[in-house]
Parts: C-alpha cells; structure tokens; sequence
C-alpha cells in the first residue's frame, strides 16, 4: 500500500496492491472515495488536482476521476508502454504521461484523444 497527501488537514490518498485507490477523510473517520474496477494491474502513477485524481497503471490505461462523484471521468488508452508519470493541469482540461519507452503524451481530458512527443533519450519521470 502506498500513501500519499492530498491535504492531510482533512485528507488522504492512498493506492493498494489490488488496483483500487482510495480517499479518506481524517475528520469523519471515514473512507470518502474507492476507486476501483477498471485498472487490471498495478497502480504505477497518479496525480491530483482540486476536483480530479489521475491514475496509471501496468495496464497501460490512464483514468481520469471525478473527487466530488467518485467516478471514473475518463479512461485514457492509447500509451504505448507502461505509463511511470502523470501530471493534471491547473485546469483539469490537460494531462501529460511519460511512458518506459521515453514517450511523452498531451492528453485531451474531455475528448481522450492525444498528441504524443518521440525523441527522449532517457525514462520520462
């Protein structure tokens, strides 16, 4: 299990080795958020902004979940090998993913569709 802060005054974010994800509210003694079902493998990298937590994993796939509704937004396919970065911009309108084979995406959040960069000579972190 892997923990790690979001705002640790009221919550926490952590992602076990069964592929979900949760978040837990310090206050209320209480798990807000279980995000699971459609990662398959290990949880490799994640990112969070204000309303939106991205996740990644051996499976290729990037998912784009809503905090408020504890959903899946968007399920991000197309990477070309395992996703080891991700990173939500400020808005929540854009993701960028580096990949073991030094490959770096733009994804559209709303649309999915991305824009990948060639030419890294080492691992994109």
């Amino acid at each position: 299990m892997s923990l790690y802060g979001i705002d640790l005054d009221r919550m926490f974010f952590i992602a076990t080795a069964d592929c979900e994800m949760k978040i837990w509210e310090i206050k209320a003694k209480k798990d807000k958020c279980l995000f699971k079902g459609v990662h398959k493998d290990d949880i490799t990298a994640f990112d969070l902004e204000k309303d939106l937590i991205a996740s990644a994993a051996k499976d290729k796939k990037i998912v784009v979940w809503d905090i408020n509704t504890c959903k899946e937004k968007k399920v991000l396919k197309g990477s070309k090998a395992i996703p080891i970065c991700v990173d939500l911009s400020t808005d929540e309108k854009l993701l960028a993913s580096g990949d073991l084979e030094h490959n770096v995406y733009i994804w559209d959040v709303e649309t999915g569709k991305n824009k990948i960069f060639l030419g890294h000579e080492g691992i994109v972190t």
